[in-house]
């Protein structure tokens, strides 16, 4: 039977907890990183979330623009917008009484939030 001398008991010991530590290590990062943590809300990296959208009014917004805007016999009848035809559109939108009369406060709020998110006026 062959003994192990101290010192080489003492090298292994050590070798055997790096490795034990570095496993542990890789394990609990690996299984951070499947969780999907994070921040989900779109905000700072700070965990802030300064500027939340509001799906309602983003929503509400979003059909009266293709109802009432941007529709065949609507103030433009365009798929596509650049974002100065946008911000023309948004002025004009704002300046249409025919439109803003037969639009509630609500839904006129609604067009100008969603004209505002979409189009990062």
């Amino acid at each position: 039977m062959m003994t192990a001398s101290p010192r080489l008991v003492i090298h292994r010991a050590k070798q055997t907890g790096i490795f034990l530590l570095l496993a542990l290590t890789l394990l609990l990062s690996g299984a951070g990183l499947a969780s999907g943590g994070g921040n989900h809300g779109g905000g700072g990296s700070d965990g802030s979330n300064p500027k939340k959208l509001n799906a309602e009014r983003y929503s509400l917004g979003k059909q009266v623009y293709k109802n009432n805007v941007n529709c065949a016999g609507c103030i433009i009848n365009q798929s596509q917008l650049s974002k100065n035809e946008a911000s023309r559109l948004y002025k004009q939108v704002k300046k249409n009484s025919n439109l803003n009369s037969s639009l509630s406060k609500k839904e006129r709020k609604a067009l100008k939030y969603y004209m505002r998110e979409r189009f990062k006026l």
